[in-house]
């Protein structure tokens, strides 16, 4: 029989699980409470209705469909992080059109792990860079994306000295 601590929650469950006691299925359900998972399962005896001891199970909230504040995409640390690495690593970088595409590769990598480690919990990260050569030309670039605009975001910086100029963008995209 269940415990008092898990009998409140137990009730609340208690609709879902005559659902799947006739069919003889062990039912999940989301604790309201904690980031846990009830397992429990029905059986039936001489007429009665038992519910077993309720397993506590670790899972992950997939039943969110929006971040919780504190963990959206903030467009503000990322772009301090972009403007970290990229000047870090190209202040003192000369145009080379032989190394550019694996210096555009390690950076990009390097601002994804950044960016990961700020722990925007079920983003997808997208890193866009772009480096060219410097002879005062134009340069125009657009982006096109079909997003959640309360969730989604981006970050963006450009980075200039007088060989080459980068173009860093990071999309957050929220992982539903």
């Amino acid at each position: 029989m269940l415990s008092d601590s898990t009998f409140g929650f137990t009730i609340c469950a208690l609709g879902h699980l005559l659902q799947f006691w006739r069919k003889g299925l062990t039912l999940t359900v989301p604790c309201p409470f904690t980031r846990r998972m009830w397992k429990t399962t029905m059986t039936r005896f001489e007429g009665q209705l038992l519910l077993h001891e309720s397993n506590m199970v670790e899972e992950s909230d997939t039943y969110h469909i929006r971040p919780n504040h504190r963990l959206k995409f903030k467009p503000a640390i990322v772009k301090e992080y972009i403007h970290n690495i990229v000047k870090e690593r190209l202040s003192d970088v000369q145009y080379d059109p032989e190394t550019v595409a694996e210096l555009t590769c390690s950076l990009a990598e390097s601002i994804k792990d950044k960016v990961k480690t700020a722990e925007f919990d079920r983003y997808k990260i997208v890193v866009q860079v772009l480096i060219g050569e410097q002879r005062g030309q134009g340069v125009k670039m657009s982006a096109r994306c079909l997003w959640d605009a309360d969730t989604d975001n981006y970050a963006e910086d450009v980075f200039m000295n007088d060989s080459l100029f980068c173009v860093v963008t990071v999309f957050g995209s929220y992982y539903y």
